[in-house]
C-alpha cells in the first residue's frame, strides 16, 4: 500500500510501482536471494566468462528484483570454502555484466563497479530481469592487466519467483 503522503505528492508513483518501472528504495527484503559465485579458468581479458545454468534465475522462472557483488569484507569465506574476491583490486578493473535472453541478445549491461554495494550508498542494483536465461549472462573484463585471480566473484542475486499456471 502506497503511503498517502506519496499520493498526494505524485500519483505517477503509484503508477509506476503497478507497472514495474519503480520500487522501493529501502532494501529487497521479503524477496528471496541466491548466492551464485563465477570463477576464472584463465588470464584472458576480453574473454566472456558464463555462470553455470541454474533454472532458478532463469527468467522463465523468476523476476530478477536486485543484483549486488559482494566484497571481500562482507564475507570473506564463501560457502564452499573459497575466499571471496578482493574488491579492492576489483575497482581498478572495467568489467561488465552482461545479461541475455535465450537467442543470446544482450538486455542489459551492467558495469561491475556499480553492483558494489560500497559505490552505490549502500544499496544494491535494483533491476528488473524477466527475459532473461541465467547461463547466458556473463562478465568480460576490458583491459590488458588482467590477471587470473584465484577467488570467484560473488553475486547475490534477489529474486521473486514467477507463479505457474
Amino acid at each position: 500500500m502506497i503511503p498517502e503522503t506519496q499520493r498526494i505528492v505524485s500519483p505517477l508513483i503509484e503508477h509506476f510501482q503497478r507497472s514495474n518501472m519503480c520500487r522501493d528504495y529501502t532494501g529487497v527484503e521479503g524477496e528471496k536471494c541466491m548466492l551464485v559465485t563465477l570463477p576464472f579458468p584463465t588470464a584472458n581479458w576480453q574473454q566472456s566468462y558464463y555462470f553455470a545454468p541454474n533454472t532458478i534465475l532463469d527468467g522463465e522462472n523468476c523476476t530478477i528484483t536486485a543484483i549486488n557483488m559482494i566484497g571481500y569484507g562482507a564475507l570473506n569465506t564463501l560457502p564452499n570454502g573459497q575466499s571471496n574476491f578482493s574488491g579492492g583490486e576489483l575497482r581498478t578493473w572495467t568489467g561488465v555484466l552482461y545479461v541475455s535472453n535465450l537467442n543470446r541478445e544482450i538486455i542489459a549491461e551492467l558495469p561491475i563497479y556499480t553492483l558494489d554495494r560500497d559505490n552505490n550508498n549502500g544499496k544494491p542494483c535494483f533491476v528488473n530481469f524477466d527475459t532473461h536465461v541465467f547461463q547466458n549472462c556473463y562478465v568480460q573484463f576490458a583491459e590488458a592487466n588482467f590477471t587470473t585471480p584465484t577467488e570467484p566473484l560473488a553475486f547475490m542475486i534477489w529474486y521473486v519467483p514467477k507463479i505457474k499456471n
